[in-house]
């Protein structure tokens, strides 16, 4: 039976969407379940009976949602990377092929099963496991190169002196080592947070786990992590090092729950804790649920083609704005609310351990997550944007893209480089370029607005100032962050230029007049140092 008729049954409510999208939705519900049977059943089996079972469901419910016409493409990239890995693993080489052609796969993939759609609203297709395929088989290149890398730096030269771990940001993953015989950063998944003094360089972290793997996985343990069933059809991507923390159990070693040993004195995570994490899960999924459902009833995709909207006043039509775009953004955080949940009911969501009030260890239940809700509502720049939005895959960027272009000694370029490849990820529609170019374009206006700020103001200001500086740029970031997401959302050039032209283009008027006024205005000048004494310079 159709599971659109199904739910029509037994609920009463018509529910309007293609039968893929349908049958995607029911495939993430179906995580739930399957996690259960992970806990009572599969994981008391053996390694290879464990990667079985996940290899197989997953790929069955891939070629299920999507067919197996459609399926062939991530499962074949899955085949083929492995082949490349098996060939020539651990090298400059494999790793630039494997980019090379997994984004050209993901192109052809972009390109033959493009849907027609609906003033922006796009049909569920193969594209979704295809991109979390091609940033999994990604990262595996690149780690598994850094593992041997650093394999062969140890074999040869072991450090006098440990690492040291600078983390520049809450979601940056780059090691800084001082004492090396390079003295490159290097770049690496250390934890959230900040860390003086790395631990031995084998060990996992008290939170996060190691990315690096020194040692091409078997065949069976690969394809099980690339297609596992929780995350399988819409992500988020994990890293290899995550799914085999998972498998042996050392991702919970502090714990007994999961049934593996605790350490002597290491907390026991109750299993109340894990329920409440996964019912505040499914409490944000609801509300983000019934504020588009709401949302989507009071503005409709028609509302923008009916003339009332364009005889609304401007700041009526900036208002009605910046609640839908926002508002249709929801239906990617029910999606990945839903995925979260299930992935902490099975225990893959669990990050690590983190240090809570009284020094207690406490578990960390962000593995899968890819967004912060207050965070994301309250926000009032574009850097916690960037740290609260789409985490998982602002994170592969980081590490993967980003980070990795260090070589151009250049941050704006890298970051250029990035945010192009952020948009080819996402697709070939205009809309997406052109919001990741426009975001680009606030980020620096928003950097010359905060420089002016701390030169005339100061960086530490009173705390009524900074409260009230914090609640006026919280409307300017939402207008402006409405702003870049409007061709997101409908995804073409034309009907982007219709929306922006009622707007009168207020967002490029605002970034034109903050960069010519950077350049226009004076400076302060900066107090000089005092000089020195003669005394003591003939000392």
């Amino acid at each position: 039976m159709d599971p659109l008729s199904l739910i029509a049954d037994v609920t009463g409510v018509e529910v309007k969407l293609s039968g893929t999208t349908a049958r995607l939705l029911v495939a993430i519900i179906l995580g739930y379940p399957y996690a259960l049977l992970i806990l009572r059943f599969i994981s008391r089996l053996s390694l290879p009976a464990q990667h079985a079972i996940h290899g197989a469901v997953g790929s069955l419910l891939i070629v299920w949602v999507f067919g197996l016409e459609a399926a062939i493409h991530p499962l074949g990239q899955i085949l083929m990377c492995y082949a490349i890995l098996k060939a020539m693993p651990g090298t400059l080489r494999s790793v630039q092929i494997i980019f090379t052609l997994s984004m050209g796969h993901l192109f052809y993939v972009y390109y033959a099963f493009a849907t027609s759609e609906i003033l922006g609203d796009i049909d569920a297709d193969v594209s979704a496991p295809m991109c979390i395929v091609m940033c999994k088989m990604v990262s595996i290149a690149f780690d598994l190169y850094d593992g041997v890398r650093e394999k062969r730096h140890h074999a040869d030269e072991i450090p006098s002196t440990p690492a040291r771990i600078s983390l520049q940001d809450s979601t940056s993953d780059v090691l800084s080592t001082e004492g090396d015989a390079e003295g490159e950063e290097v770049v690496d998944s250390a934890p959230v947070g900040t860390v003086k003094v790395a631990p031995p360089l084998h060990a996992t972290e008290c939170k996060g786990v190691r990315r690096r793997i020194e040692k091409l996985p078997g065949p069976l343990a690969f394809l099980a992590w690339a297609v596992f069933p929780i995350g399988a059809v819409v992500g988020p991507y994990m890293a290899f090092a995550q799914y085999r923390a998972y498998t042996d159990g050392s991702l919970f070693a502090q714990d007994d729950s999961f049934g593996v040993a605790p350490k002597a004195g290491a907390p026991k995570l109750a299993p109340p804790e894990r329920t409440m994490a996964v019912v505040r899960v499914l409490a944000w999924c609801a509300a983000h649920a019934l504020a588009f459902h709401i949302g989507s009833s009071f503005f409709p995709d028609s509302y923008w083609n009916d003339p009332a909207f364009y005889e609304l006043p401007f700041f009526s039509r900036l208002f009605v704005v910046c609640a839908t775009y926002r508002i249709r953004l929801y239906k990617y955080v029910l999606v990945w609310f839903l995925v979260e949940g299930s992935a902490i009911v099975c225990g893959i969501g669990l990050k690590g351990w983190a240090v809570g009030p009284q020094d207690r260890l406490v578990p960390d239940w962000d593995a899968y997550s890819n967004t912060r809700p207050l965070d994301l509502l309250f926000c009032y720049n574009f850097k916690i944007i960037v740290e609260v939005w789409h985490c998982k895959a602002n994170d592969f960027l980081k590490i993967y893209v980003f980070k990795r272009l260090m070589f151009l000694k250049n941050k704006h370029i890298s970051l250029a480089v990035s945010m192009v490849w952020l948009a080819a990820w996402h697709g070939l529609y205009a809309g997406y370029y052109v919001t990741f170019a426009t975001e680009m374009v606030l980020i620096v206006c928003e950097a010359a607005i905060k420089q002016r700020l701390d030169q005339y103001l100061g960086k530490e200001r009173p705390y009524a100032l900074e409260v009230a500086g914090r609640v006026f740029f919280f409307f300017v970031t939402l207008a402006a962050w409405t702003f870049a997401l409007i061709p997101f959302c409908l995804i073409t050039w034309e009907r982007t230029w219709i929306v922006w032209h009622s707007l009168y283009y207020y967002g490029f008027i605002a970034c034109f007049l903050i960069i010519a006024l950077d350049k226009v205005l004076p400076r302060p000048r900066r107090p000089r140092p005092p000089k020195a004494d003669d005394s003591k310079k003939d000392k």
